[in-house]
């Protein structure tokens, strides 16, 4: 017989219910690792409460099937086979009205026509049909008004009533709890070895360059050296100090736009005027390199209201990854052109490309594809990131391994382009700004 039941029609069962709630409390505080603590709220759900549980979880806007557990051992592999169909927030499920008003639902009865609403596809449908739900309550995992998920409960032998819900709700309640704070925890930990390894990766990138300043300062001091020697070193410091202070600088940047204090001086700009600038510059590095160095500007462009030197900043960015990561014989292409109401700035590559998997990593601080090549601390994409947002832009990357890649930009215009957004073709009026291979 269900517990729930049990405590319904037992003279104490209010006691037995206050009995059943500390324990619950006592158990799920036993540990701090985030998936222990969900196993633990699924394992006493079936004790307590259910027939078979599962546990959802939101995840940046997504259902994530996290936990699966069953009263009888039989059919707990059964149930856990739940876990590997991805759920359709735009389909009926289970969980769906939970996770949409942040409110509890109890279904008495689970119709055979319900059941068939319910599921995603026809191997979905077996499962569950084998299951055999009778009757289901979907009760929000709530904590710190965060909707973390939705428990499921779901009975095969009985009817649920009000009462089963708000003996749920109060298990639940307990959990949400726990597991916000087993949540939290990981969070820190995460966050303490995130703090471990920048320490790390700035202790190896300031090293290099410190230890070529120490070597040449020694040398400096021989008197074997000739003039156009002592020159040689004394530029290879400058070299050194630029470098750290780059470094540093972009410590720096990344602490500003993650306290919001990133600070921008902004004046009218031509987005035109930008791209040249951009171009000219990197002239020199692309003809080293054997590379073309393109620009396209679109004749209609409307004026930004942007910091300027934060903006090249990105540009310099984004230019010198290209410039790093196509070879010889290869394009570079910068371009502006309207986009809505902002200005849309991209800069496309031939290179290598960039792997499906890292492209959502990209703008990650201190993350970089290719550890081996790395000659920074891998934080341009995300100061890039943090000075395209102030400014009330997005920034994105497109890329086919083996053929290129595009990343693009957008700021707001001061004077929104008429027609809104555009595609632009052959027809479109442009501008050509070109360096080849020297």
């Amino acid at each position: 017989m269900n517990v729930a039941l049990q405590i319904r029609e037992t003279p104490g069962g209010m006691v037995q219910a206050e009995a059943l709630l500390a324990e619950f409390g006592k158990l799920l505080a036993s540990s701090l690792d985030y998936e222990e603590t969900l196993a633990g709220v699924a394992e006493l759900a079936v004790r307590f409460i259910a027939d078979f549980c599962i546990i959802d979880l939101l995840e940046d806007g997504a259902i994530k099937r996290q936990q699966a557990a069953h009263a009888d051992p039989l059919k707990a592999d059964l149930t856990r086979e739940l876990l590997r169909f991805p759920l359709d927030r735009t389909r009926p499920h289970l969980s769906r009205e939970a996770l949409e008003t942040g409110k509890s639902v109890l279904v008495p009865e689970v119709s055979d026509q319900l059941l068939r609403q319910m599921t995603q596809n026809e191997e979905h449908r077996r499962i569950l049909t084998a299951l055999d739900p009778r009757s289901f309550m979907a009760v929000p995992l709530l904590a710190r008004d965060r909707l973390l998920g939705v428990v499921l409960f779901v009975s095969s032998t009985r009817t649920y009533s009000q009462s089963d819900l708000l003996l749920a709700e109060r298990l639940v309640r307990l959990a949400a709890l726990e597991v916000d704070n087993a949540r939290l925890f990981r969070e820190s930990q995460q966050a303490l070895l995130a703090r471990d390894n920048v320490l790390r990766i700035v202790a190896h990138d300031l090293r290099n360059p410190l230890n070529a300043i120490t070597m040449s300062a020694d040398l400096l001091r021989s008197d074997r050296l000739t003039p156009e020697q002592r020159d040689q070193q004394a530029e290879l410091i400058g070299r050194s100090a630029r470098r750290m202070n780059r470094l540093i600088q972009d410590l720096l940047d990344v602490g500003r736009i993650e306290s919001g204090q990133l600070h921008l001086s902004r004046v009218l700009l031509e987005p035109a005027r930008l791209v040249e600038e951009i171009v000219e510059l990197n002239q020199s590095l692309a003809k080293v390199g054997s590379l073309s160095l393109r620009g396209e500007i679109h004749e209609e462009l409307p004026k930004i209201s942007a910091d300027r030197d934060r903006i090249l900043q990105v540009f310099s960015n984004l230019v010198g990854n290209a410039l790093k990561f196509t070879p010889p014989g290869g394009e570079i292409v910068l371009s502006a052109a309207p986009f809505g109401s902002m200005v849309r700035f991209s800069v496309t590559d031939t290179g290598c490309g960039i792997a499906p998997d890292d492209l959502s990593r990209l703008f990650r601080p201190f993350w970089q594809a290719e550890r081996q090549q790395r000659d920074g601390l891998g934080l341009g994409l995300s100061i890039a990131k943090g000075i395209v947002e102030a400014h009330g832009g997005t920034i994105h990357a497109e890329s086919c391994p083996g053929r290129g890649s595009t990343f693009w930009f957008t700021i707001p215009a001061v004077i929104p382009p008429r027609g809104g957004e555009r595609r632009h073709g052959p027809s479109d009026r442009r501008a050509s700004l070109t360096s080849s291979p020297g």
